[in-house]
């Protein structure tokens, strides 16, 4: 995306949003029936404490989805999209010297 910083945030956010919070979603909700499912008390820990790092994972995701990846593209496009404007320059640059140089080869001939 190009723009201000604000306008590719919010870019990077509008496109990531949906898919991470139907991943959470589905996540949670396929979670929560198992975790409250009431089992016997030796598998209690079997059943919860995976559970209980899924539903972590989840939410690690969630934020990260949310506030770092996002702020992180808004942050590292500008020097990426300068370094395209470098390169782009520098291949019109030789592209004019490539055709000077052939020019007058071809006109002697």
């Amino acid at each position: 995306a190009r723009g201000s910083v604000e306008t590719r945030f919010s870019s990077a956010l509008a496109n990531a949003l949906p898919a991470v919070l139907a991943s959470t979603c589905a996540v949670i909700g396929a979670i929560l029936p198992l975790a409250l499912f009431p089992v016997f008390y030796p598998a209690l820990f079997y059943i919860r404490y995976p559970l209980g790092m899924l539903a972590l994972h989840s939410v690690v995701v969630l934020i990260n989805g949310l506030f770092i990846a996002p702020a992180l593209l808004a942050m590292v496009a500008p020097p990426i999209e300068a370094l395209r404007r470098k390169r782009a320059k520098l291949f019109r640059i030789c592209s004019r010297c490539c055709r000077r140089q052939k020019a007058p080869q071809d006109a002697e001939a």
